[in-house]
């Protein structure tokens, strides 16, 4: 039987975040709304089903795949797990990216273009170099920010060579989500473990 995509937080819980990617300069390009999972420590785990829609100044799209995305409050990238519709991991795809921190339900990133992917039986990769470069010249990177991106994807490839997929069927994740009755006007969760996401495949915090 085909593990059930939509995890216990979207399926018994209203807990939800909006998710806001920026450019370097702030500017909002792209944005999604997303189920939280858990909260341990600086990570947040988000999860959509496939059919979710993706916005960006052109117009929506739905999705074709489900995603739990895991996004840090002091780290420089976040990691998104797609799962094809019958659960088979699809890829893990890593931005280089500020630290994502939440304020009044929103979650926001800067992307900074170079990003990592993974998909299952191949190597890690870093992808998006020219994306990087113009942005680089776009934006005006200084040369230290360069070295911190690179160094950012060369550890972004390592997790993403040692990552361990989480499981669309396991609800380790999902019943660990539980909105507080004091914050339900606010639509937020808390973990009532704070083992709950090292269970999965995101690195402890």
């Amino acid at each position: 039987m085909a593990p059930m995509l939509a995890s216990a937080a979207t399926a018994s819980n209203p807990c939800r975040v909006r998710v806001k990617a920026l450019k370097y300069d702030g500017t909002v390009y792209r944005w999604w709304d997303a189920a939280v999972e858990c909260r341990v420590g600086s990570l947040i785990v988000t999860f959509n089903s496939p059919g979710h829609l993706v916005f960006d100044l052109r117009g929506a799209w739905p999705t074709r795949v489900a995603c739990r995305a895991y996004y840090w409050l002091d780290r420089p990238y976040n990691v998104l797990e797609t799962f094809q519709v019958d659960g088979t991991p699809e890829q893990l795809y890593i931005n280089v990216a500020s630290p994502a921190p939440l304020h009044d339900g929103i979650l926001s990133f800067r992307d900074y273009q170079l990003d990592v992917v993974k998909r299952p039986g191949l190597p890690a990769s870093i992808v998006d170099e020219e994306e990087f470069e113009e942005a680089r010249h776009r934006y005006g990177y200084p040369p230290s920010f360069v070295a911190h991106c690179r160094a950012a994807a060369q550890e972004a490839r390592r997790i993403a060579e040692a990552w361990t997929w989480s499981r669309l069927d396991d609800p380790a994740v999902g019943r660990f989500a539980r909105c507080t009755a004091s914050r339900r006007r606010t639509a937020w969760c808390t973990p009532s473990s704070p083992r709950s996401c090292s269970r999965h495949g995101a690195p402890s915090a």
